[in-house]
This record gives C-alpha cells, structure tokens and sequence, in this order.
C-alpha cells in the first residue's frame, strides 16, 4: 500500500483518471494524486475510514483539507459523508462531469494528445509541477501508513470491520 502510494506520488507521467461509478476508500482518496479527473456525473466517493476501524491514507490527511477545507474534510474523512462527483467538481478535484457514453472516449483524446507532446517538454512540465508537493506527500504517505499498520493490528480495528461486514450482509 505505501509503495503503491509512493508510485503515484513519484510518477514522472500524466496521470489521468476516469471515475466511472461509485469510489470507496483508497479509489477516493488517490485521486488527488492525477493530474486531471473525469467522472460520470452520478457517481459517489466515499471514505467510511473510522466504520472500518481505519485511519484516512492516500495522503488524505494532507490533500483533503487543502480541496475540500477542515471542517468538510473532517466530516468526509471521520464522519464518512459520501460526495457526489458534482461537489468533486465545485470542489475541482474533478476536472469534468462527462456522460457514461463520453467518458472514455474523452479520456483516451486527452491521452493521445499527451501522447503526442514533445516528450522531453511534457517531461520538464511534469517534473516542475510535481516538485513542490513531493516530499511533504511522501512524509504523509509513510505517516498515514505507520499509523493505519498499527491500527490493524488493533482488536477495536477487527471489531469495527466485522461489525461493518455484518451489517453489509444483512442488508444482501
């Protein structure tokens, strides 16, 4: 998991995603680790960290509150309030709202035209605008993941999901 987030943090691409259904946990939380964010416009993103007996991770703690603010960041991260890709939007951590139909196809346009661009250049554009955040992220990252390692190992953290998981399956 810290590599995986290390990766993103670290990536020397164009990092594009196209959220096309609903986002839990780390699928919410990396996302303001692209470059650029699509998504349909009925998606939801959803980080339900303390109902599992986790902490936030992807670097949330760091990235949220700078998007969203402290106080919606706290009540998405603690509380576990879903967002809708519309407040992503506002909030511009999706860059556009697209049909399901349009999605993709927009998605790969911008890809072939990063594709297209002078490597070198992309390259220097890339490393400048990833620079400045790098290293704080990377702290958070390994931060974020020493604590959530602790708490898995927690009989509260056990419980939690168990409790989790077993509310999900008498709802089936």
């Amino acid at each position: 998991f810290q590599d995986f987030m290390d990766a993103l943090i670290n990536s020397n691409k164009v990092l594009i995603a196209a959220v096309n259904g609903d986002v839990v946990g780390i699928g919410f939380t990396m996302l303001p680790h692209f470059h650029i964010v699509y998504s349909v416009p009925h998606a939801s993103m959803h980080a339900p960290f303390l109902a599992l007996g986790q902490v936030p991770e992807g670097c949330s703690t760091y990235t949220f509150p700078r998007i969203f603010g402290r106080s919606r960041a706290t009540e998405i991260l603690l509380l576990g309030e879903k967002i809708t890709s519309k407040e992503a939007e506002s909030c511009r951590l999706v860059s556009k709202l697209l049909p399901r139909d349009k999605l993709m196809g927009e998605t790969m346009k911008v890809a072939k035209y990063f594709a297209g661009c002078p490597k070198e250049t992309l390259d220097a554009a890339l490393e400048v605008m990833n620079k400045w955040n790098k290293e704080q992220l990377t702290l958070v990252n390994h931060e974020e993941c020493r604590v959530l390692k602790d708490r898995w190992k927690s009989p509260e953290c056990l419980g939690a999901v168990m409790n989790f998981l077993s509310k999900k399956s008498s709802k089936l």
